[in-house]
């Protein structure tokens, strides 16, 4: 079986110590003792856990667990209920009693849930899509002392990150989000859709927007400036415009659908907002900028209430949108989604006017604001970004205001290898669901568990990672580069523990694998910054540092394995970097 980390080993051996005492047992010496019975509803999303639950523990303990449906058996039972009374919508409950172990939740994916954390809680560990730890045991056994009640501190959550969208490791982080991506299937406890991004109710996208330009061209922005419409926004103060964006929602529906949808109604990611005069009057009467798109919202979340009750209108308050419109009240069926490019070295409470701006949507929409928030560095996907640990500290303000959900954009589809991807996607879900947890712990628990024996050397490259953030107190989404940051010396000190590493877990394929996918970032950065004080600072410790195309060599062969493309907005591709570096040229900006 896989080789797992001390944090795992700990937890397991402590199991099979208890199992003399233990209240429940699960396997016995290789022997199944207890029977999975599937009830309640005995959804596909139940029945998918009594399979999941049978499937590690054999793969523990070569013990092949029963699973009856539909009903209860005498003697020692797994009891899945997905529809327990009392528990929310995604909380669940976990307790032994009188022989039974009851994995109780409020919805199928609820009980999925539980037997996701019955599993971690005997020892498995599902660190990455690429990286799970199964511990090999003669028996399992859970004490009479456990109990587990949980729900989420933040309702719908969404990492959008390339791993972040595998759908199989979704309910196994609790992700319930959809958004950019298929919808998780029922049997894996499906999900919610939300739509926070730059589009009218999809009015404004694609050939469409291309026809409707030709066919209406007073439905797009006024430039003052040029004296003309461009088709980079429309305008939203247009009568017309609002009543096909109307007609669009509703097409969209021919029965009221049972759970509550979203649809946007927004800006697109651009400054060029509509200066017609009805725009601007509105635009003086509310004192900002994003008052002509917040009363288009208005009048659509008006025009729908009643015939699509459960439908809500999601406007970006982001860049012109930010400001919130004074005078103006919202409907009852508008949700704000605030979004801030900011210092992310800082709480975001630490930023200058955050706060007040965020305390003023949510008085506006009666506390119904959700969250585009950021973990990433725009123009460096694969560059270290120092940043990884905050998310703990702006969850747990995020929780406080009662904020209803949260998306954290990392990187594009393109960046499957960005700094310490499957990292932030594990350390965002869990915190997500409870932002009181400590995120070093948690991350000191995913190294152990991710990484075996390469974790202490990991371990210390977050370490230092962390200090030179909180040495300079600034990081921003568009910062210059690594030595914004990092001086030569840590980045040349990041290479060489990611060097040790590597060796450190050769002979085991998976944590060596997960080691080599870390190892990307602080080579990315020691090639970006070789000839900027790199080379001088490895020769200053004594630090065999290899030609800069030997490294280039490495780089191509990680990114080439893990169809790595994008290296970050704006800059050259994963090939022209390559080939950039491959003839001495440099792409950073000089400081």
């Amino acid at each position: 079986m896989n080789m797992f980390g001390k944090t795992v080993v700990a937890c397991v051996f402590a199991c099979v110590a208890f199992a003399a005492r233990a209240d429940f047992v699960v396997v016995d010496n290789g022997r199944p003792v207890a029977v999975v019975c599937v009830v309640g509803n005995a959804s596909s999303a139940a029945q998918f856990a009594a399979k999941e639950i049978t499937k590690y523990v054999e793969a523990m303990t070569g013990a092949k667990l029963k699973i009856v449906v539909g009903r209860t058996v005498g003697g020692a039972r797994i009891e899945i209920d997905d529809a327990v009374k009392g528990l929310e919508r995604e909380e669940f409950r976990i307790e032994t009693k009188s022989g039974v172990l009851s994995l109780a939740g409020g919805s199928p994916r609820a009980a999925l849930y539980a037997a996701y954390e019955f599993l971690e809680h005997v020892g498995c560990g599902f660190w990455s899509p690429l990286n799970e730890t199964v511990p090999s045991v003669k028996s399992i056994s859970v004490e009479k002392s456990w109990k587990v009640q949980s729900k989420p501190a933040i309702p719908w959550r969404q990492v959008h990150s390339q791993y972040g969208y595998k759908i199989p490791w979704k309910p196994k982080l609790r992700i319930n989000g959809r958004m950019w991506t298929e919808a998780t299937p029922a049997n894996l406890g499906g999900s919610d859709s939300m739509a926070m991004g730059q589009s009218l109710a999809g009015l404004n996208h694609g050939d469409a927007e291309k026809r409707l330009f030709a066919e209406h061209p007073d439905w797009f922005a006024w430039r003052e400036k040029e004296k003309a419409r461009t088709m980079r926004q429309m305008c939203t103060s247009n009568d017309e415009v609002v009543d096909a964006i109307v007609a669009k929602i509703r097409s969209r529906y021919k029965a009221n659908p049972s759970n509550i949808s979203y649809e946007s109604v927004s800006l697109r990611d651009n400054d060029k907002i509509c200066q017609c005069d009805k725009c601007r009057r509105l635009v003086k009467k509310h004192e900002s900028t994003a008052a002509p798109i917040f009363d288009c919202a208005n009048r659509v979340a008006k025009a729908i209430a009643k015939d699509l009750p459960n439908v809500r209108i999601v406007v970006l308050a982001y860049w012109v949108s930010q400001t919130p419109p004074k005078g103006m009240t919202l409907e009852p069926n508008v949700v704000v989604c605030w979004a801030r490019l900011r210092n992310f070295a800082v709480p975001p409470s630490k930023v200058p006017g955050h706060d007040a701006k965020l305390n003023k949507w949510r008085e506006l929409a009666k506390g119904n604001v959700v969250i585009w928030d950021y973990n990433v560095q725009f123009r460096g996907y694969l560059l270290p970004a120092p940043i990884i640990d905050m998310m703990g500290p702006g969850f747990r303000e995020y929780a406080e205001k009662g904020i209803k959900g949260v998306m954290v954009q990392m990187a594009g589809f393109g960046a499957a290898l960005m700094d310490f991807a499957e990292l932030r996607t594990w350390l965002c879900a869990k915190l997500m669901w409870n932002p009181a947890q400590d995120e070093h712990k948690l991350m000191r628990d995913w190294c152990d568990g991710a990484c075996g024996a390469g974790s202490t050397a990991v371990k210390e490259w977050l370490e230092i990672r962390r200090k030179a953030r909180d040495r300079k107190r600034s990081y921003g989404p568009y910062d210059p580069d690594s030595l914004h940051v990092f001086t030569p010396k840590e980045l040349v000190k990041g290479y060489v523990l990611m060097q040790e590493a590597l060796k450190a877990t050769e002979g085991d394929a998976r944590t060596h694998a997960q080691v080599r996918r870390i190892s990307l970032a602080p080579l990315t950065a020691v090639i970006c910054n070789y000839n900027r004080g790199v080379l001088v600072a490895a020769k200053a410790e004594k630090v065999p540092l290899p030609p800069r195309d030997k490294l280039v060599d490495e780089f191509e062969a990680i990114c080439a394995e893990y169809k790595v493309k994008s290296f970050g907005q704006g800059m050259p591709s994963i090939a022209e970097f390559i080939k950039l570096m491959r003839e001495g040229g440099e792409i950073l900006k000089k400081n």
